[in-house]
């Protein structure tokens, strides 16, 4: 099974990506599109696993409270050929970084051969994307509004690709721990 460990959004998230992607789709000559059930943000990428009790004993090890996510700003890493990587990025936050470095390092120990480059939280929206000459990628990224929901869960997710149609399903699920008189202010 090639599995990850990811953070799924809300509604009102899963709506602005549609919503970025779709204008993001009127500028491109061509590309591969993240479908929206599709949206996610990868903590841990694993691989081909065998053994899945491993990973859910790290999840259930999590200790964590729940935290703010921030969708804010639009990317790309640059391919050499074949078109660009567009991404939705997330506001640096404290509660991400702990948790992805909790799973990181517990994943580790446990003998995961993870990847090597450094965590950049990012929402693929399309690969191989070749936009349209002169779209100001950077002007378009200013006009997005951020959107903002409360993290308090992660999931164990498995990738297939049945009829060549990737589909992502979720294997477990993880509760953050709540804080006592802790809510979520979207105007923070």
């Amino acid at each position: 099974m090639r599995l990850f460990i990811a953070i799924r959004f809300s509604e009102a998230i899963l709506e602005a990506l549609w919503y970025i992607e779709n204008q993001l789709c009127q500028q491109a000559l061509s590309g591969n599109f993240t479908r929206k059930e599709n949206f996610h943000l990868t903590l841990s990428f694993l691989g081909d696993v065998t053994e899945v009790d491993a990973i859910l004993q790290v999840m259930d090890q999590v200790k964590l409270p729940a935290f703010p996510l921030r969708l804010e700003g639009i990317g790309c890493f640059c391919q050499e050929k074949g078109g660009d990587i567009l991404w939705a990025g997330v506001r640096e936050s404290q509660g991400l970084r702990q948790l992805q470095s909790f799973l990181e390092r517990a994943l580790r120990l446990k003998g995961f051969p993870l990847e090597q480059r450094g965590f950049q939280p990012h929402i693929t929206l399309g690969r191989k994307v070749k936009l349209c000459e002169g779209f100001p990628l950077a002007a378009f990224s200013a006009t997005i509004p951020p959107v903002d929901m409360e993290v308090r869960k992660f999931y164990l997710m498995r990738s297939d690709s049945p009829q060549g149609i990737l589909t992502y399903t979720e294997i477990y699920e993880r509760e953050l721990e709540g804080l006592p008189g802790h809510s979520y202010d979207s105007d923070e």
